[in-house]
């Protein structure tokens, strides 16, 4: 992958990151309902795709099974 491609998604990431827990999601969260849900669906769902969109084969092995059953992180 070129690293052109794996800095605009580092930088989408952050920002979607950033808008989530200090733009006005993150500052209207404890107010709205409605924000307060768009904000988790923000945190668990868009940022980590984005990450993993920019660094595909990191984010498959660092998820991936040994054979012996561990995790391949540890």
């Amino acid at each position: 992958m070129e690293p052109s491609r794996r800095w605009v998604f580092l930088v989408l990431g952050r920002g979607v990151r950033l808008v989530a827990t200090l733009g006005f999601v993150g500052v209207d969260a404890d107010t709205l309902f409605w924000v307060r849900a768009l904000q988790v669906m923000l945190l668990l769902f868009v940022v980590p795709f984005v990450f993993a969109t920019g660094e595909p084969r990191t984010a498959l092995v660092s998820c991936s099974i040994r054979p012996g059953g561990r995790s391949s992180t540890r």
